[in-house]
């Protein structure tokens, strides 16, 4: 089944049904939000292919949160694929900073 464009809500989504394979439903005012359709589940997804890389990150499973919900973490989510950082990975630390870890200590 091809992806699909929709208005994502809860009531939307709840009318959604699995099929054979899992299929998205793509939100049509947040580009990038999007719910997969799974056999035994919908998942609240973020994705980001614009820039040098594509980013995709698990929001929550719908029922556990609602779009509402899933909306605000997609755009903190999309905002920080923006500014360059994956989602879920530590800020890189610039070269020569004076770290705990590193062990340059200055008192």
């Amino acid at each position: 089944m091809a992806d699909q464009r929709a208005v994502l809500t809860d009531k939307s989504i709840a009318r959604l049904s699995a099929g054979e394979t899992q299929y998205k439903v793509r939100d049509s005012e947040l580009p990038g939000f999007f719910v997969l359709i799974g056999k035994r589940r919908k998942t609240f997804m973020a994705r980001d292919g614009v820039r040098e890389f594509a980013a995709q990150v698990k929001l929550g499973d719908f029922g556990e949160m609602t779009t509402r919900q899933a909306r605000g973490k997609a755009k903190e989510a999309l905002g920080s694929i923006a500014k360059g950082q994956r989602p879920g990975e530590a800020p890189k630390i610039k070269q020569g900073s004076i770290t705990l870890r590193g062990g340059n200590f200055i008192f």
